[in-house]
C-alpha cells in the first residue's frame, strides 16, 4: 500500500468515524483483527480491550499449522490458530457467537434439492484437526482450558470426560459465587433479560435450577421459565402462538424452538420417562390452570398427555 492509498484510507476512515462508525476489522498478511462482542480478538481467538493489543499477540503467535476437516462432504481448511477457510485457502464469512458462548461458522449444506444452513463450532472443528481423543474418556468432550471460549487455538483445547468437564464449570459457578446484577426481580415478568447485559444471581445452585432435558451441560431452568446458560447468563425468551418461546442451541450447533412451559414441566418432573415425553410437543399439551398461557410458573402447569 502507497502513501498516496494510505491517506486515502485514512480520510475515508476519518469521515466514517465523524458519521458514527467505527471499524470492526482490520486485515494484514493473514491475520485478522475483529471486534466481536465488545472485545477484539486475533483470528477468532482472543479477547483484548484495544486492537494493538490483539494486533500484538499476533506478532507474537506460534507457528500456524493447516488440516483438512471434512462437514457433510464440505472440504474445510483448519488452522491450530483457530481460523477456519474453505478448501482454496478463501476466508469463511465472519465468526458468530452462539448462545453457549462458543463461536461457530455457518455453512450451507445441500440435500439433494433441499438446502439448509448448519451450524458448526470453531472449536470442534479445531479439536477435530488437531486434538487427540484418549479411547478410555467416557463421552469426550472439548474444554478451553484457559476458561476463554473465544480462544480456539489446539494448544487450548482437550478432550476431558462429560462428567469431568461439568465438575470444572459446576466448580467454576461455585467460585463465582452470588453476583449483584439488575436482572428480573420477583415482581418483574417472566422475559429473560438479554444475555449480553445481565447475569442472574445464583445462591443456591442444584435447589433453584434443573437441566433443560437434552441440553446436559449447556442450559438450565427455574420453577418460573427462566433459562440461563453455563455462564449464569440469561437467554431471552420471546412470545409466539400465545406462549412463551425460546430458541436453544445444542453440542452440535444447531438450534431448535421450545415452548418454555414445556422445557419447564419436563425439567422438574421426577420420572425420566415421562419427562422425555413431555419436552415433545407432539406427545401431549401443558394446561395453564389460571387460563393465562404466559404465566409459566410450575404451580400454575399441568402436563395432559394425547390419548392413546
Amino acid at each position: 500500500m502507497n502513501v498516496r492509498t494510505k491517506m486515502s484510507f485514512l480520510l475515508q476512515t476519518l469521515r466514517m468515524l465523524k458519521h458514527g462508525y467505527s471499524p470492526t476489522r482490520w486485515s494484514a498478511n493473514g491475520i485478522d483483527i475483529t471486534y466481536l462482542d465488545r472485545a477484539w480478538n486475533c483470528n477468532g481467538s482472543g479477547s483484548f480491550e484495544k486492537p494493538e493489543d490483539a494486533a500484538m499477540t499476533a506478532s507474537a503467535v506460534e507457528s500456524e499449522l493447516w488440516r483438512f476437516v471434512y462437514v457433510n462432504e464440505i472440504r474445510l481448511r483448519v488452522s491450530s490458530q483457530g481460523r477456519i477457510t474453505d478448501e482454496k485457502g478463501n476466508d469463511i464469512a465472519t465468526y458468530k457467537q452462539g448462545s453457549s458462548g462458543h463461536l461457530y461458522i455457518l455453512l450451507e449444506i445441500i440435500t439433494g434439492q433441499k438446502r439448509r444452513m448448519k451450524r458448526v463450532n470453531v472449536h470442534k472443528l479445531v479439536g477435530q484437526a488437531f486434538c487427540l481423543i484418549d479411547p478410555t474418556l467416557k463421552e469426550p468432550t472439548l474444554h478451553h482450558l484457559n476458561g476463554n471460549r473465544y480462544d480456539n487455538r489446539a494448544s487450548n483445547l482437550v478432550y476431558i470426560s462429560h462428567r469431568e468437564h461439568m465438575q470444572l464449570h459446576l466448580e467454576q459457578r461455585k467460585q463465582e459465587g452470588c453476583f449483584e446484577s439488575t436482572a428480573l426481580e420477583d415482581d418483574e415478568p417472566l422475559l429473560s433479560p438479554s444475555p449480553t447485559t445481565h447475569r442472574l444471581a445464583i445462591k443456591d445452585f442444584k435447589k433453584e435450577w434443573h437441566e433443560v432435558l437434552g441440553y446436559s451441560g449447556l442450559y438450565w431452568i427455574n420453577q418460573r421459565g427462566w433459562i440461563i446458560n453455563s455462564h449464569n447468563y440469561a437467554i431471552r425468551c420471546y412470545a409466539g402462538q400465545g406462549r412463551w418461546q425460546v430458541n436453544l442451541e445444542d453440542a452440535e450447533g444447531d438450534v431448535r424452538r421450545h415452548s418454555v412451559d414445556h422445557l419447564i414441566v419436563s425439567a422438574w418432573c421426577k420420572q425420566e420417562s415421562e419427562a422425555e415425553k413431555m419436552i415433545n410437543e407432539n406427545e401431549g399439551t401443558v394446561l395453564h390452570k389460571n387460563g393465562d398461557q404466559m404465566d409459566n410458573d410450575l404451580s400454575n402447569l399441568k402436563w395432559i398427555p394425547l390419548p392413546d
